[in-house]
């Protein structure tokens, strides 16, 4: 029975393991979208107003976010150690 139990919880570990690594690969995808609408906000900075609005609007979603994803990437390698 303590058999089980432990490769129940060797399995329970490696998923968390698995979504661990999913979350970096999302963190790093969302990172190089932020970063490409900073430089396109950048250079169109005094082309046209509305669309430098919505892609400020845009970024600051984008930062949401990554902190979100960052809380959930902390909250996941907590629980699984």
């Amino acid at each position: 029975m303590s058999t089980k139990a432990g490769v129940r919880a060797d399995e329970g570990l490696l998923m968390m393991q698995e979504l661990d690594d999913r979350l970096k690969e999302q963190i790093d995808k969302l990172e190089h979208v932020r970063l490409a609408s900073t430089e396109l906000k950048d250079t169109l900075s005094g082309s046209n107003g509305d669309l430098s609005q919505s892609i400020a609007d845009h970024l600051d979603w984008l930062n949401h976010l990554s902190e979100r994803v960052d809380a959930l990437q902390m909250n996941t390698a907590i629980f699984a150690q």
